[in-house]
Protein backbone atom coordinates (compact mmCIF):
# COMPACT_ATOMS: atom_id res chain seq x y z
CA UNK A 1 0.00 0.00 0.00
CA UNK A 2 2.80 2.44 0.87
CA UNK A 3 4.42 2.08 -2.58
CA UNK A 4 1.08 2.67 -4.30
CA UNK A 5 0.43 5.73 -2.13
CA UNK A 6 3.91 7.11 -2.83
CA UNK A 7 3.51 6.64 -6.60
CA UNK A 8 -0.06 7.84 -7.02
CA UNK A 9 -0.75 9.93 -3.91
CA UNK A 10 -3.65 7.75 -2.73
CA UNK A 11 -4.18 4.19 -1.71
CA UNK A 12 -6.17 2.02 -4.14
CA UNK A 13 -9.83 1.72 -3.33
CA UNK A 14 -12.14 -1.11 -4.10
CA UNK A 15 -14.07 -0.21 -7.24
CA UNK A 16 -17.72 0.47 -6.57
CA UNK A 17 -20.12 -1.74 -8.47
CA UNK A 18 -21.65 0.20 -11.36
CA UNK A 19 -25.05 1.72 -10.69
CA UNK A 20 -27.74 0.40 -12.97
CA UNK A 21 -31.47 0.76 -12.69
CA UNK A 22 -33.62 -2.31 -13.27
CA UNK A 23 -37.21 -3.13 -12.27
CA UNK A 24 -37.78 -5.55 -9.40
CA UNK A 25 -38.83 -8.39 -11.70
CA UNK A 26 -38.51 -9.29 -15.33
CA UNK A 27 -41.30 -10.34 -17.71
CA UNK A 28 -41.03 -13.61 -19.62
CA UNK A 29 -40.26 -11.82 -22.91
CA UNK A 30 -38.33 -8.64 -23.70
CA UNK A 31 -38.38 -6.32 -26.69
CA UNK A 32 -34.65 -5.77 -27.31
CA UNK A 33 -34.98 -3.99 -30.64
CA UNK A 34 -37.59 -1.48 -31.81
CA UNK A 35 -37.83 1.98 -33.38
CA UNK A 36 -38.10 3.30 -29.80
CA UNK A 37 -34.67 1.84 -28.95
CA UNK A 38 -32.76 2.34 -32.22
CA UNK A 39 -33.46 4.03 -35.53
CA UNK A 40 -32.12 0.92 -37.30
CA UNK A 41 -35.26 -1.04 -36.35
CA UNK A 42 -38.57 -0.87 -38.25
CA UNK A 43 -39.91 -3.83 -36.27
CA UNK A 44 -39.87 -5.30 -32.77
CA UNK A 45 -37.20 -7.88 -31.92
CA UNK A 46 -38.54 -10.01 -29.08
CA UNK A 47 -36.58 -12.60 -27.09
CA UNK A 48 -37.41 -14.77 -24.11
CA UNK A 49 -35.67 -13.57 -20.95
CA UNK A 50 -34.21 -17.04 -20.49
CA UNK A 51 -32.75 -17.12 -24.02
CA UNK A 52 -31.22 -13.66 -23.57
CA UNK A 53 -29.66 -14.71 -20.28
CA UNK A 54 -28.35 -17.92 -21.85
CA UNK A 55 -26.70 -15.74 -24.52
CA UNK A 56 -25.30 -13.10 -22.12
CA UNK A 57 -23.42 -15.59 -19.94
CA UNK A 58 -21.00 -17.01 -22.56
CA UNK A 59 -20.89 -13.97 -24.86
CA UNK A 60 -20.56 -11.10 -22.38
CA UNK A 61 -19.85 -12.31 -18.84
CA UNK A 62 -17.16 -14.78 -19.94
CA UNK A 63 -15.67 -12.49 -22.59
CA UNK A 64 -12.20 -11.50 -21.39
CA UNK A 65 -11.90 -8.82 -24.10
CA UNK A 66 -14.55 -6.69 -22.35
CA UNK A 67 -13.86 -4.26 -19.51
CA UNK A 68 -14.40 -5.34 -15.92
CA UNK A 69 -17.10 -2.69 -15.43
CA UNK A 70 -18.99 -3.88 -18.53
CA UNK A 71 -18.79 -7.49 -17.34
CA UNK A 72 -20.08 -6.47 -13.90
CA UNK A 73 -23.02 -4.68 -15.54
CA UNK A 74 -23.69 -7.80 -17.63
CA UNK A 75 -23.65 -9.90 -14.43
CA UNK A 76 -26.24 -7.61 -12.83
CA UNK A 77 -28.46 -7.75 -15.92
CA UNK A 78 -28.08 -11.54 -15.93
CA UNK A 79 -29.17 -11.70 -12.28
CA UNK A 80 -32.19 -9.54 -13.13
CA UNK A 81 -33.08 -11.79 -16.08
CA UNK A 82 -33.10 -14.75 -13.71
CA UNK A 83 -36.05 -13.11 -11.88
CA UNK A 84 -38.27 -13.56 -14.95
CA UNK A 85 -41.69 -15.03 -14.41
CA UNK A 86 -43.47 -17.28 -16.86
CA UNK A 87 -46.28 -14.77 -17.20
CA UNK A 88 -46.47 -14.70 -21.00
CA UNK A 89 -45.98 -10.92 -20.95
CA UNK A 90 -43.51 -8.85 -22.96
CA UNK A 91 -42.02 -5.52 -21.97
CA UNK A 92 -39.37 -3.26 -23.46
CA UNK A 93 -35.92 -3.89 -22.07
CA UNK A 94 -34.91 -1.18 -19.56
CA UNK A 95 -32.32 1.34 -20.81
CA UNK A 96 -29.53 0.10 -18.51
CA UNK A 97 -30.04 -3.48 -19.67
CA UNK A 98 -30.31 -2.38 -23.31
CA UNK A 99 -26.92 -0.67 -23.00
CA UNK A 100 -25.43 -4.12 -22.36
CA UNK A 101 -26.95 -5.79 -25.45
CA UNK A 102 -27.34 -2.81 -27.83
CA UNK A 103 -24.34 -3.67 -30.00
CA UNK A 104 -25.39 -7.31 -30.22
CA UNK A 105 -29.18 -7.13 -30.40
CA UNK A 106 -29.35 -7.36 -34.18
CA UNK A 107 -27.10 -10.43 -34.12
CA UNK A 108 -29.67 -12.30 -32.05
CA UNK A 109 -32.22 -12.45 -34.88
CA UNK A 110 -33.12 -15.99 -35.99
CA UNK A 111 -31.73 -17.52 -32.78
CA UNK A 112 -33.63 -19.76 -30.37
CA UNK A 113 -36.22 -17.89 -28.33
CA UNK A 114 -36.25 -14.86 -30.65
CA UNK A 115 -39.01 -13.58 -32.89
CA UNK A 116 -39.65 -10.44 -34.92
CA UNK A 117 -42.94 -8.58 -35.14
CA UNK A 118 -43.43 -6.85 -38.48
CA UNK A 119 -45.16 -3.54 -37.82
CA UNK A 120 -46.46 -3.38 -41.41
CA UNK A 121 -48.28 -6.71 -41.57
CA UNK A 122 -48.71 -7.26 -37.81
CA UNK A 123 -47.34 -10.82 -37.96
CA UNK A 124 -44.76 -12.29 -35.58
CA UNK A 125 -42.10 -14.35 -37.37
CA UNK A 126 -39.63 -16.84 -35.87
CA UNK A 127 -37.30 -16.42 -38.86
CA UNK A 128 -36.73 -13.51 -41.21
CA UNK A 129 -34.62 -12.94 -44.30
CA UNK A 130 -31.23 -11.42 -43.46
CA UNK A 131 -29.20 -9.89 -46.28
CA UNK A 132 -25.68 -8.72 -45.60
CA UNK A 133 -23.49 -7.14 -48.21
CA UNK A 134 -20.21 -5.31 -48.45
CA UNK A 135 -18.51 -3.26 -51.11
CA UNK A 136 -14.74 -2.89 -51.12
CA UNK A 137 -13.73 0.60 -52.27
CA UNK A 138 -9.95 0.09 -51.80
CA UNK A 139 -9.47 2.12 -48.58
CA UNK A 140 -13.11 2.00 -47.46
CA UNK A 141 -15.37 -0.98 -46.91
CA UNK A 142 -19.12 -0.29 -47.03
CA UNK A 143 -21.22 -2.77 -45.05
CA UNK A 144 -25.00 -3.05 -45.02
CA UNK A 145 -27.47 -5.34 -43.29
CA UNK A 146 -31.19 -5.62 -44.11
CA UNK A 147 -33.91 -7.82 -42.65
CA UNK A 148 -37.22 -8.39 -44.39
CA UNK A 149 -40.30 -10.38 -43.45
CA UNK A 150 -41.61 -13.07 -45.84
CA UNK A 151 -43.93 -10.44 -47.35
CA UNK A 152 -40.97 -8.18 -48.17
CA UNK A 153 -41.44 -5.48 -45.52
CA UNK A 154 -38.26 -3.87 -44.20
CA UNK A 155 -37.67 -4.86 -40.55
CA UNK A 156 -34.12 -3.66 -39.88
CA UNK A 157 -31.57 -1.64 -41.81
CA UNK A 158 -28.01 -0.77 -40.84
CA UNK A 159 -25.28 0.79 -42.94
CA UNK A 160 -21.72 1.25 -41.86
CA UNK A 161 -18.21 1.19 -43.03
CA UNK A 162 -14.60 0.73 -42.18
CA UNK A 163 -12.01 3.24 -43.33
CA UNK A 164 -8.52 1.84 -43.69
CA UNK A 165 -5.51 4.14 -43.41
CA UNK A 166 -2.29 3.16 -45.08
CA UNK A 167 0.75 4.41 -43.20
CA UNK A 168 3.89 5.39 -45.07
Amino acid sequence: MAIWKNLFGTAPTNAKAPDISLPAACDEFLVIGSPDLSEDFCSDLIISSKSLNDWIKPNLINNTALSGEFIERARRVSGWLETHTNNGKASTIPADAYAIVANSASGLVNTTGTSVRCRDCGVIYDRVEVEESSTDLEIYLEISTRWTCPRGHLLYSEDGGIHMSIAD
